[in-house]
């Protein structure tokens, strides 16, 4: 039995890699390329730690970036995310990885799913219920979620990580078995560590009523819920500890950062985005039609056949039904954003959401619970014959409903242009054609059903494989690739221009040496620092430390930015001679001219030292001088003086000074001196050792539950042969 599960799995596995590979076989083969944000900002910061990693060296720092950047701390940017230090590791994340980390989780996601709706189908050890938790991954991993979203890959991610939490947790209380409480928590810190802050925290959020809604019945309400809520704490200290490399150095600088005053209202969803489910040209025209998103955060696109199955939910008796209603309503409203009253609320009364950017990442959670409702009507469907006839019938209505309005369309609306008319008008005939075809197969499978020794279930992969054609089909050369994969002509004529950036990729020598690199100081150059190899992206970095942005805004940025990368100087000012706000609007000061707390006594006259220091190595987080004084001054970095850092003078640790209160800085008398600054942040080495330390107790109490269903089956095995 537990064999031909494994074979099963492996089978289904198998498929939906298949399907994923005729979905993005031109990415994968390296004739086309990702789009927009995936490649302006996920692969520039993947490329800059995979060159740190391959020299020996941890991703902790960013020299070229806001006056160096200490990027462990930014949640959302997935530096310690299992597929990118593979990818890092062996190839150096190239630009096929890009390609790869997207196609690995639409994979994930389409298994995770099939995972979850398996487990909530009655009759599992029927073959029609299989196919139906088939299909439900399908149209998971291949829905308008998915493929909008193909540039925000941190989206995906955490989209692909849900199903499994959600699965771990309903078999933990199920089997009161630990390993499945600590198998999501396990879960959830991946998500964490490589998805993104929206998806993660509105799981969190819809996780506390899910909780609830599968603790045990037989208890009382409020012993429920108090079981509910302590074992919800216990999960969510796991994934803290898990995510602790992470989530801990974030904490720390969380005093740091600005939140950018916040921007959940600008990506508010509108009801009349939801047509997008059944009209994938809605998401092309969405500007047009008034749509506050761009094309890659509208699509609802979930299949035709979820949402006839999704209708019909409304009349059949199942488990769960109106909790997952109400969590549906409840995503819903969330993703309206400014739209509706709920995301307002939570926006006044819960911090985080003054710097979520978009409301519409709740559409995970809508996705998941209508494609789990969806499933189980359809089982219920097909576990009954007039319910099959009625179905047959109710996609026929739809039919004819569809047909209907296709050819009322131009009389309906007459404000929007033939273009739109005519793309909406075709989305109508694919699902009046789309309807007929579940009609027909439906039919088929009332027929075929008198006979109980055939099941033609299987012919529903057929149309969902239409289905989600179709969808495809239509955004996917909107939101995944350059070039439309099915428009062989067009790839053809680009392929030279895509293989000059694959062959620099390829050559980019990996190192990292700031001598010479930009500094950034306005806005997203991204393809440029991709190509150029200077590494100084700002893409999904969407928080800044206040005192570097401070200093951005002063006269004094503009004097740095033409100053060298080190210098040495003893024209200082301090506090007591004048106030920094004060001195940061002055003009007038020489760029060498430097403000530090307090003077140090050795000081001789304000005397500018142009000479006497030679660079040995200025690397991510390890910079080294030797120095050359006539006179005592100030060795002066121009590195962000953030926690972390330590500076040695001829071996002996010294006080760094806080130079213009960014920089880094160190006093030094005359003479000859080799000065060494090191960056080591003690509060990623704590998160690093917890969240190795959960990862191995999630192996070790995975290898426990292996042997414990082993040992299992043998003494059942025993049994059976004494009887």
């Amino acid at each position: 039995m537990k064999q031909n599960t494994v074979v099963k799995n492996g089978l289904i596995l198998l498929f939906y890699i298949t399907v994923a590979f005729i979905f993005n076989w031109s990415i994968l083969c390296g004739k086309n390329l990702m789009k927009w944000d995936i490649m302006d900002a996920y692969y520039p910061l993947c490329m800059s730690s995979a060159d740190m990693l391959r020299k020996g060296r941890l991703p902790l720092w960013n020299a070229a970036f806001q006056f160096g950047t200490p990027t462990y701390v930014m949640l959302g940017v997935p530096y310690w995310y299992p597929t990118t230090i593979l990818f890092e590791l062996t190839t150096g994340y190239s630009l096929i990885c890009v390609a790869f980390d997207y196609f690995i989780h639409v994979v994930l996601a389409c298994y995770g799913m099939y995972l979850l709706v398996y487990s909530h189908l009655r009759h599992r050890e029927k073959f029609r219920t299989c196919i139906i938790a088939v299909i439900a991954g399908c149209f998971y991993g291949f829905s308008g979620l998915f493929v909008s979203n193909a540039e925000h890959i941190m989206i995906i991610v955490s989209a692909a990580w849900l199903p499994y939490i959600l699965v771990c947790v309903k078999k933990y209380f199920e089997t009161n078995t630990k390993f499945f409480l600590i198998t999501a928590a396990q879960c959830m810190g991946l998500s964490i560590l490589g998805g993104y802050p929206e998806v993660w925290i509105a799981t969190f959020i819809i996780l506390i009523p899910y909780f609830v809604i599968h603790s045990r019945y037989e208890e009382r309400i409020g012993i429920r819920v108090f079981k509910a809520a302590f074992t919800y704490m216990v999960f969510a200290v796991g994934t803290g500890v898990s995510a602790a490399v992470s989530v801990i150095p974030f904490i720390a600088s969380s005093k740091y950062i600005d939140r950018l005053n916040g921007g959940a209202a600008v990506n508010s969803y509108q009801a009349k985005m939801a047509l997008s489910a059944i009209l994938p040209h809605f998401t092309r025209f969405s500007k047009e039609l008034g749509g506050t998103l761009d094309i890659s955060m509208i699509s609802m696109f979930m299949g035709i056949l979820t949402l006839l199955l999704l209708g019909v939910s409304f009349f059949i008796k199942m488990q769960f039904k109106w909790r997952y209603m109400g969590l549906i309503s409840f995503a819903f409203l969330m993703m309206l954003g400014n739209n509706a009253f709920l995301h307002p609320l939570f926006y006044k009364y819960f911090p985080l959401y003054s710097s979520l950017r978009f409301p519409s990442t709740w559409r995970c959670i809508l996705t998941v619970f209508i494609l789990l409702l969806a499933a189980q009507t359809l089982e219920e469907i097909l576990g009954n014959e007039k319910s099959i006839k009625m179905f047959t019938l109710v996609c026929l209505i739809t039919c004819s409903f569809f047909c209907i309005l296709n050819v009322l369309l131009s009389y309906l609306v007459n404000s929007i242009s033939e273009e739109i008319i005519s793309g909406l008008k075709n989305d109508l005939k694919t699902d009046s054609l789309l309807c007929l075809i579940y009609a027909v197969i439906f039919a088929g499978i009332f027929v075929v059903g008198k006979n109980k020794n055939k099941d033609i279930t299987f012919l529903l992969l057929l149309g969902t494989a239409v289905d989600i054609f179709v969808g495809q089909f239509i955004l996917y050369p909107l939101t995944v690739t350059w070039y439309n994969q099915w428009d062989i002509s067009a790839i053809k004529a680009k392929q030279g221009e895509i293989q000059v950036m694959f062959e620099s990729d390829r050559n980019r020598s990996h190192s990292i040496e700031y001598n010479d690199a930009e500094r950034s100081k306005n806005g997203l150059n991204s393809m440029r620092i991709v190509w150029d190899h200077t590494l100084d992206e700002e893409g999904y970095l969407s928080v800044l430390l206040n005192y570097v942005q401070t200093y951005k805004e002063s006269e004094h940025c503009r004097l740095s930015s033409e100053m060298p990368v080190a210098y040495l100087t003893n024209n200082v000012v301090s506090r007591e001679e004048m106030d920094f706000n004060i001195w940061l609007q002055d003009i007038t000061v020489s760029p060498y001219q430097i403000f530090v707390e307090q003077k140090n006594s050795d000081l001789s006259d304000n005397k500018t030292l142009q000479k006497g220091i030679i660079a040995e190595h200025f690397i991510s987080g390890d910079i080294a001088f030797d120095v050359s004084l006539d006179t005592g001054g100030y060795l002066v970095v121009q590195q962000s003086c953030y926690p972390g850092w330590n500076v040695y003078v001829d071996g002996r640790k010294e006080e760094i000074v806080q130079i213009n209160g960014v920089f880094l800085g160190v006093y030094l008398k005359e003479g000859t001196h080799e000065v060494h600054f090191v960056f080591r942040p003690l509060d990623f080495y704590i998160g690093a050792i917890l969240s190795v330390s959960y990862l191995t107790a999630f192996l070790i109490s995975f290898v426990l539950y292996m042997r414990k269903i082993k040992e299992t089956k043998t003494v059942c095995t025993l049994k059976e042969d004494n009887v």
